[in-house]
């Protein structure tokens, strides 16, 4: 696992491969704007998604690209 290479801890990586699995069920992950309407949809807790959010972003890093994701409003 790249995570792992990249420094990540175990836990981390299972974490962040979870949760990335999750949202390719129901959406694209090649469509950030799309993954993040599915996660703003969602009826969660606002860590929860902050949390999607942070898992997303270090998969759009280490597919090589630099984007920052606004997080949730309250």
């Amino acid at each position: 696992m790249r995570l792992l290479a990249s420094g990540y801890k175990h836990s981390t990586a299972e974490l962040t491969v979870n949760v990335l699995r999750q949202l390719a069920k129901h959406v694209s992950l090649t469509d950030p704007e799309a993954v993040l309407r599915f996660i703003a949809s969602k009826q969660v807790s606002k860590s929860r998604k902050e949390l999607l959010i942070t898992a997303y972003e270090r998969w759009l890093r280490l597919q090589g690209l630099k984007v920052k994701l606004a997080k949730p409003r309250r």
